[in-house]
């Protein structure tokens, strides 16, 4: 779901002031039909974010898929019938939505059949890393695909690496601190992040909540998580990998609990198109005063801070000219 504030910060970047083209065109009036379709198989999500767009602007929108619904090529994702000038304001946003967070859904779910194929426990999880403001519809993507989010943000858990504990005197000063920041933090998970095979070992005595791992080869990181386990049965193991690697599946059988896959966020788009239909006989042939009313629902298209129909009316006259 999209706050009210995200919805206005969409359209502020695609009309800051004015559709343009619909203004000239005088389609105002009109009533319109949009479906959007699937042009690839896939996984729907981005679709509830869609129609905040749509209902934000006082247009009828029906989701014909619920988020995370397996797709086939063709298959109708959502229809919306409203004045023109709403559906043209909401449609390229909310398409860019669609087609970017069931990328997002489409790689997770399939990197989640290949590693649960030989490991049914193993979770794929999305980092932090991201575009700065995405993070939540991605994270509803991934939980869309089947994935998780290792981590929301910086309230949620508490997550400790070498960039912390160089404050705190080293591993050796932060060690006899943990059971304290356990009892601290009421319940919420702590994670320890270890940059070598030595420093696996020695966080792995503190019996942290989840132990990320550097990246090795597979046959060396298989035995530290054996020894790991040893150490620290109830730890959930943890480690970053790229879903290019061509040995990627085989990461789910060497003792992982978490694979960690920082490139979701890079996924292409899945492709979706856009169909118009006319409920009304448009015509051309409108003069510019005509072409200059405002629709009926003009209020409500541009209740975010725009710039309003008889501010512009010295611009469209002069073009008219």
């Amino acid at each position: 779901m999209l706050l009210p504030s995200e919805i206005e910060g969409l359209f502020r970047e695609d009309a800051p002031y004015q559709d343009l083209t619909c203004r000239l065109l005088g389609v105002r009036r009109q009533s319109a039909h949009l479906t959007v379709v699937a042009r690839d198989g896939g996984v729907a999500s981005g679709v509830e974010a869609a129609l905040d767009l749509f209902a934000y602007l006082g247009v009828r929108a029906e989701a014909r898929v619920d988020e995370g619904d397996a797709l086939l090529p063709g298959a109708t994702l959502l229809t919306a019938s409203g004045p023109a000038s709403a559906l043209h304001l909401a449609a390229r946003q909310a398409l860019n939505l669609i087609e970017r967070f069931s990328g997002i859904a489409s790689k997770t779910r399939t990197l989640v059949e290949s590693a649960q194929r030989v490991n049914p426990e193993l979770v794929v999880a999305l980092p932090r890393q991201g575009f700065p403001g995405t993070r939540r519809l991605a994270a509803q993507a991934v939980l869309a695909g089947g994935g998780q989010a290792l981590r929301l943000g910086l309230s949620e858990s508490i997550e400790i690496g070498r960039e912390h504990w160089q404050f705190v005197g080293g591993i050796e000063g932060l060690l006899p601190r943990i059971a304290r920041l356990k009892r601290s933090a009421g319940g919420k998970p702590l994670t320890l992040i270890a940059g070598s095979e030595s420093e696996t070992l020695r966080l792995a005595r503190a019996e942290p909540d989840f132990l990320e791992l550097p990246c090795l080869p597979l046959s060396k990181l298989a035995e530290l998580c054996k020894s790991v386990h040893r150490l620290s049965p109830r730890t959930r193991l943890a480690c970053c990998v790229p879903s290019g690697d061509a040995g990627w599946a085989r990461y789910a059988a060497c003792g992982l609990d978490w694979l960690i896959v920082p490139d979701l966020m890079q996924a292409p788009a899945l492709p979706v198109s856009a169909s118009w239909s006319v409920a009304q006989p448009l015509s051309l042939g409108l003069g510019v005063a005509d072409s200059l009313m405002p629709a009926d629902t003009g209020a409500s298209l541009f209740s975010f801070p725009a710039v309003s129909c008889a501010d512009d009316l010295p611009v469209l006259h002069s073009l008219a000219r």
